[in-house]
């Protein structure tokens, strides 16, 4: 693509975001066999014993075929142990928005792999977001462990080139459409979180504001005023509510679902003061929802609030 034509696309862009239209800017998705596998992530209480040796989630570029091209993307997973149950959940997002979602399932093993082929023809930012979980069955109980997998890669397509495929930009193009799809995702989070903040009436001074991909930067650390094991055990009740929640759609009614393909990043927000979460996302169609879990002892109350 030529200089000229990304002027016009970041012109475009500019307009949009300058007159408070990215609410409604509709970006693209590709095509994703949506997970039909059934699951639950149930916040079982921390084993230390337990570690995750490896874990990754992986996009590479597969096959090009004229204007459309195929991603590769590639879950892996490996305990030091064999475990009872283990579990991948992969949220995949194009330009920021939830294009779908992956569940890899084992029993009885320590390893998990699962390869996934996306198919597009624009160009777009893909993340995907993995949580990989772990159970194991003792005669006291279940127990469990956690560990969290990001990548994101850009996909620059145009109709004068092939699609390639970049993490860190090298040319020019590359380079500026980096910048026009980074700068339209991050306004479109700074938009969603001033609005459910105020929709919901939280502040920063009361609560620390994360979305969700933000969180991975401490699944292998701890959390701020946290330690790591509570930092464990607290991604372990986000996960069980983001699936249940987000995820299935199970807001009001698991009878009936709502389906948040579309919607944007969800936002964690944890009380600085340790006593309760909140999960806070828009869908596509507008719909707002907070979901809430009290974090006192090991006795916890969930409750979702669905506000049209």
């Amino acid at each position: 693509m030529n200089t000229k034509a990304l002027c016009t696309v970041f012109l475009i862009f500019s307009l949009v975001l300058s007159q408070g239209l990215l609410p409604f800017f509709s970006f693209f998705h590709p095509k994703v066999a949506l997970a039909k596998t059934k699951a639950e992530f149930p916040a079982y209480p921390i084993n230390p014993r337990i570690q995750f040796v490896h874990n990754a989630a992986t996009f590479s570029l597969q096959k090009l075929k004229k204007d459309r091209y195929t991603l590769r993307l590639a879950i892996e997973s490996m305990t030091n142990i064999p475990v009872d149950q283990r579990l991948d959940l992969t949220l995949l997002f194009t330009n920021g928005t939830l294009a779908g979602y992956f569940v890899t399932k084992g029993h009885g093993q320590d390893t998990l792999r699962e390869e996934h082929l996306l198919e597009g023809n624009e160009s777009a930012k893909y993340e995907a977001i993995t949580y990989h979980y772990a159970v194991q069955i003792q005669n006291t109980g279940k127990v469990s462990q956690n560990a969290m997998s990001y990548d994101h890669v850009y996909l620059l397509s145009s109709a004068l080139s092939q699609p390639t495929l970049f993490r860190q930009p090298k040319t020019n193009t590359q380079k500026q459409w980096q910048r026009i799809l980074d700068h339209a995702i991050k306004q479109q989070k700074k938009y969603e979180q001033k609005q459910l903040l105020q929709k919901f009436k939280l502040t920063e001074q009361d609560y620390f504001i994360y979305p969700l991909d933000e969180l991975t930067v401490y699944a292998n650390d701890h959390l701020p005023t946290f330690s790591a094991q509570e930092t464990k055990e607290l991604l372990g009740h986000i996960w069980h509510q983001l699936y249940i929640h987000y995820v299935l759609g199970q807001v009001q009614d698991k009878r009936y679902p709502i389906d948040t393909r579309g919607s944007h990043m969800p936002l964690v927000v944890i009380a600085r003061d340790h006593s309760h979460f909140h999960l806070l996302f828009r869908t596509r169609s507008g719909n707002e929802h907070k979901v809430t879990e009290a974090l006192v002892s090991t006795v916890l109350h969930t409750h979702a609030a669905h506000i049209r």
